[in-house]
């Protein structure tokens, strides 16, 4: 059930919350993310507002974040609301915008302009996934199931191996040919 009382006050989490992005917040849509903050206490925890596109945006970015930093790589910039509230695709290249302006913008009114270029730019190149690309990436899912199962047929793999989803399962067989399900594990 969702809380319908007004402000962050309101929230069970409230007392020990660090997430700027809230969704209880009127404030909410001027207030931007660090991607390099805490990787959890930095988003939402509430269960009730999990299916918010800005949360489930922000923990795809964690989740890429935490990946890249076992690589000594990071996920550096600030993420307006705009730009986490929307279904786009976060791949390890992912970058917010530089939270610090050049030298040459000085008024607050220049800076504001500069955020909103970057903003839009940042926005242009990471556009929103559209229901069609997402039919197309479910048929391609099914298509590549398709074309393991064909694929074992061919090497005299398909009566010893079962698809489920993108695992390949060993059911009987001789050591030999255990190696080549091995081999296609690692597809």
């Amino acid at each position: 059930m969702l809380n319908t009382n007004k402000g962050p006050e309101s929230c069970k989490y409230f007392q020990t919350c660090s997430a700027n992005l809230c969704p209880l917040d009127p404030m909410l849509k001027q207030k931007v993310w660090y991607a390099d903050e805490d990787l959890y206490d930095e988003i939402c925890r509430n269960r009730d507002y999990m299916d918010r596109q800005f949360i489930i945006t922000q923990k795809k970015i964690s989740r890429v974040r935490s990946k890249l930093e076992k690589q000594g790589k990071s996920v550096d910039g600030l993420f307006t609301y705009s730009m986490l509230n929307r279904d786009f695709v976060v791949s390890k290249g992912i970058q917010g915008i530089d939270p610090d302006p050049p030298d040459f913008v000085e008024r607050k009114e220049g800076i504001k302009l500069y955020y909103d270029r970057k903003e839009k730019l940042w926005l242009k190149h990471h556009p929103e996934i559209t229901f069609e690309t997402k039919q197309r990436q479910s048929e391609w899912g099914k298509n590549l199931g398709k074309t393991v199962q064909k694929r074992l047929k061919r090497n005299g793999l398909g009566k010893m191996v079962s698809i489920t989803g993108n695992n390949a399962q060993h059911c009987t067989g001789t050591s030999q040919k255990s190696k080549r399900i091995e081999e296609v594990k690692t597809i």
